[in-house]
């Protein structure tokens, strides 16, 4: 399966805060550490995207938004 990211943060914007690696560290209010994931992946590990049945109803809740403001 595919998963669609439907948030999308520029790689040249996150890049200005990445070190050399392109990797950016954030911390969750609710988490002791700092994680330091890929720019191209913040998001999906920050769990933004959700996992399982989460990121499932998530992605279906996305399509039928979309489906809905679709204008052709």
């Amino acid at each position: 399966m595919v998963i669609k990211r439907p948030h999308f943060v520029p790689r040249t914007y996150l890049r200005a805060w990445a070190d050399s690696d392109e990797q950016v560290a954030y911390r969750r209010r609710d988490a002791d550490k700092a994680a330091t994931p890929n720019i191209s992946r913040v998001a999906v590990a920050g769990g933004i995207y959700g996992k399982g049945q989460l990121g499932e109803a998530r992605e279906q809740a996305f399509k039928q938004l979309e489906d809905w403001v679709k204008v052709e």
